[in-house]
C-alpha cells in the first residue's frame, strides 16, 4: 500500500545518504520510465533515447507517418550539460525497494531536460533503407584542427568528447530559435538548468546532477 511504499523510500533515502531531490529524481525517472501505465508521461520532462539503433529506428517509425525518419547519434560525456541514466542501473535500486520492475528490453538511456548539441555527433536521415548520415558541423572543426587521424589522434578526440563535449557557438542561438517558431527553451550552466518559457521569464530548476 502507499503507506508502506512511502516508508520505504525514507528508509531508502537514510540508508543511502541521498537528499531530498536525489530521491526524487530517481522517482521521476521511474515514472517516466513505466510510461504509460504512469498517467506523468506526457508531462516528463525526460527525454528517452537507446543504445540500439534497430530499436531507435522502429520508434521513429512508429511514429512517424512519413517514409522519412531521422535518428539523432549521440554520445554519453561527463559535461554538466549532459545528465543521464541507464535503465538498467535502476533495476537493483528499485528491486530493493519492492517495486516491480521489468527487462530493459529496449537498451534506454534516459536524459535530464534536453539533449544539447554539445553531445549530437550526427543525424541520420533515413528513408526507403538508404542512410544519409548529417556530421555536426562542430565536430567536423575539431577533426580539422588536428594533424592526421591515426590512433593517437582518435584517442585524443574520444578523450577530448568524453570530457568536455563538442564545443558549440550558441551565439544567436535565441533570435534563431525563434525564427524557427520556438518559445521557450532549457539553459544549462555548470549543471544548474533553468527554463526560459514563452513570455521570456526564466525558472530556475537548480542542479540536475543525481548523487552516483
Amino acid at each position: 500500500n502507499l503507506a508502506d511504499f512511502e516508508n520505504k523510500i525514507w528508509a531508502f533515502k537514510e540508508q543511502q545518504e541521498y537528499s531530498k531531490r536525489d530521491l526524487y529524481l530517481l522517482l521521476l525517472y521511474w515514472l517516466h520510465n513505466i510510461g504509460n501505465r504512469s498517467k506523468y508521461k506526457q508531462d516528463s520532462p525526460l527525454i528517452s533515447a537507446t543504445f540500439s539503433k534497430q530499436t531507435a529506428i522502429k520508434f521513429a517509425s512508429g511514429r512517424n507517418s512519413s517514409n522519412v525518419q531521422y535518428i539523432y547519434n549521440i554520445f554519453l560525456s561527463q559535461t554538466s550539460n549532459c545528465q543521464y541514466i541507464e535503465t538498467k542501473n535502476l533495476q537493483g535500486l528499485f528491486e530493493s525497494l519492492e517495486i516491480n520492475w521489468f527487462e530493459d528490453e529496449h537498451k534506454e538511456v534516459i536524459f535530464q531536460d534536453s539533449i544539447f548539441p554539445h553531445n549530437i555527433l550526427s543525424i541520420s536521415k533515413i528513408e526507403e533503407n538508404e542512410e544519409e548520415i548529417i556530421v555536426n558541423p562542430n565536430l567536423m572543426k575539431i577533426i580539422d584542427n588536428i594533424n592526421g587521424f591515426g590512433e593517437d589522434e582518435i584517442r585524443y578526440v574520444t578523450e577530448l568528447l568524453k570530457s568536455w563535449g563538442i564545443t558549440t557557438n550558441q551565439k544567436n542561438f535565441e533570435n534563431r530559435l525563434k525564427k524557427l517558431g520556438y518559445d521557450k527553451f532549457v539553459q544549462d550552466n555548470a549543471g544548474r538548468r533553468s527554463i526560459q518559457d514563452e513570455d521570456g521569464i526564466i525558472h530556475d530548476i537548480g542542479n540536475t546532477k543525481i548523487k552516483e
